[in-house]
């Protein structure tokens, strides 16, 4: 007859698999600089959002892109000098966070739609660390937009090298939402790029909205109201000689 088992004083607990790890979960990338982690980890960016400085990245977040957007007009607004200098940096930062405020609850809807595991500041984390991307990159293509604009007379070619460096700039920190949904778990199909869309279409309407931006007049806001495509064939078209400023 066989011996029964007698069970181990020390028993070995089976081994339990642990989680796969994130790919933003370096902790080298946890322990950069709010500015090092907005331009090489906007993953681990988005990560301290769930921890207990959420507020204080949202606002440091909203800071930098207030300060690079200001400071992008300050080159806008040194083409045609004068009231310009403060009217377009205030007209460039306040329309950028208006077309914000306005798009929000749109991208709100469809990253639920995705069934991101998210919340409001989440949402508002992604298009913040956008924007603030997109602030940090407008400053470093600064000095090179200021030389176009101390070199050119002519709004119909300048006004387009200037939405030419904000698209870039813009198509690049676009990263922010992609990480963002990767880190909540958003299914694929996500319609970030439809609201994308709408985004550059408000930014856009923003710009002819208060205008003058890039040219002056003697009205610091033109009160006419006029779709951007009408306003930038208003501008072709007379710039060309062909008809009288409206």
């Amino acid at each position: 007859m066989n011996d029964p088992q007698v069970p181990s004083p020390n028993p070995i607990p089976p081994s339990i698999p642990r989680p796969a790890a994130r790919l933003d979960d370096d902790p080298a990338d946890h322990a950069r600089p709010l500015l090092d982690q907005l331009l090489r980890s906007p993953g681990a960016l988005l990560a301290r959002l769930d921890g207990p400085d959420a507020g204080r990245c949202l606002v440091l977040l909203a800071l930098t892109a207030l300060v690079g957007h200001a400071a992008y007009g300050l080159v806008v607004g040194s083409y045609a000098g004068g009231v310009q200098w403060w009217a377009a940096p205030l007209k460039i930062t306040l329309g950028t966070f208006l077309c914000e405020a306005i798009c929000f609850p749109s991208l709100y809807i469809f990253v639920s739609q995705s069934a991101a595991e998210t919340h409001a500041r989440h949402v508002l984390g992604m298009l913040l660390g956008m924007l603030a991307s997109t602030a940090v990159l407008l400053a470093g293509f600064a000095p090179v937009a200021w030389i176009f604009s101390q070199s050119s007379s002519t709004i119909s070619l300048l006004a387009p090298l200037h939405y030419l460096v904000w698209i870039v700039s813009l198509v690049a920190s676009v990263r922010f939402l992609t990480a963002g949904l990767r880190r909540w778990k958003a299914r694929r199909g996500a319609l970030t790029g439809l609201w994308l869309a709408i985004f550059v279409v408000a930014c856009l309407q923003m710009t002819t909205t208060l205008r003058p931006i890039l040219g002056s007049k003697e009205r610091l806001i033109d009160p006419e109201r006029k779709l951007f495509l009408l306003h930038w064939g208003q501008t072709i078209w007379w710039e060309a000689g062909w008809s009288e400023p409206r």
